[in-house]
């Protein structure tokens, strides 16, 4: 982990490293989570998340990782983008907020996630109505320690 140096012109920030599993790019302000399915389970492995990671969420994505490569997670602190999925109705996403933990085959986070992990980001940019299907980037405080 990397935390970064406290001042007051910034917020604190901890950064987690890990490697894409995932088969494919881990996109900037996605969320990312430890694999549970691959055979050398190391606990450094991340992917996108899945029925069966749910609940090993690690954070937001801090800048785009190819498979395979080892990457930047932001598990506390300021996200200047994080993916907000839509679910399954049109939703208006508002500040202040919160979204819960990311579901099964949703790249982000959103309104209908996991709540078990104590509603990891606050939102700090309204995005408006999100379509079914659609989503959108926003602000975040990260929340996932």
């Amino acid at each position: 982990m990397q935390l970064q140096t406290v001042n007051r012109s910034t917020a604190e920030t901890i950064y987690g490293n890990f490697t894409n599993a995932a088969g494919a790019t881990l996109t900037k302000g996605y969320a990312v989570a430890l694999t549970t399915t691959v055979a050398s389970v190391d606990g450094n492995l991340g992917v996108s998340p899945a029925t069966n990671n749910l609940r090993t969420f690690l954070g937001i994505v801090k800048e785009d990782v190819a498979d395979n490569a080892v990457g930047k997670y932001i598990s506390y602190g300021y996200a200047a983008s994080v993916w907000f999925s839509a679910s399954a109705t049109s939703v208006s996403v508002t500040t202040p907020d919160h979204a819960v933990g990311p579901t099964a085959a949703e790249l982000g986070v959103n309104y209908t996630g996991l709540t078990t992990v104590l509603h990891p980001v606050i939102i700090l940019e309204s995005l408006g109505a999100v379509p079914r299907s659609a989503g959108g980037y926003i602000q975040g405080f990260v929340r996932a320690m």
